[in-house]
């Protein structure tokens, strides 16, 4: 009976290992990424950089009461961009982040239209806290 009972709790705490074993073994799928989710992975990066970028020169003019529509438009360009990438590429978190920074930069617009300083910021804040978000989502290796 005792060497019934060591046995079965022998297998128990085997068999985790025996999954892995199978899974590095390549028995087992583990979901390697194609060649085109890698080159979108990249464009992605460098949309976000990009739009960092541009939301930063953004940031610079609204502080200084100048026009910011071109950065803006740029901004919400390459956050369109990245956006529709990961979409395709099936990576529904960086999406996510991308578009509450989108819909943040929709509230930048208007707020600067309408001349709430306050609201501006706050939008800025948000827009700048997804980007860098949905940056570190893209990096995460597969």
């Amino acid at each position: 009976m005792r060497v019934l009972v060591s046995s079965l709790v022998l297998a128990a705490l085997c068999s985790p290992l025996s999954a892995c074993h199978r899974a590095e073994s390549d028995e087992v799928p583990i979901g390697r990424p194609t060649p085109l989710a890698k080159v979108q992975r990249t464009d992605r990066i460098s949309f976000l950089s990009g739009a960092s970028a541009a939301l930063s020169q953004a940031e610079d003019a609204l502080h200084r009461r100048a026009a910011a529509d071109d950065a803006l438009l740029r901004t919400a360009r390459l956050l369109d961009l990245a956006h529709a990438s990961a979409a395709r590429g099936d990576v529904p978190v960086e999406a996510g982040w991308e578009a509450k920074a989108a819909s943040a930069l929709a509230r930048i617009d208007r707020a600067s239209r309408g001349g709430r300083h306050g609201e501006v910021e706050a939008a800025l804040a948000e827009a700048k806290l997804d980007i860098d978000q949905a940056q570190q989502a893209a990096s995460i290796e597969f």
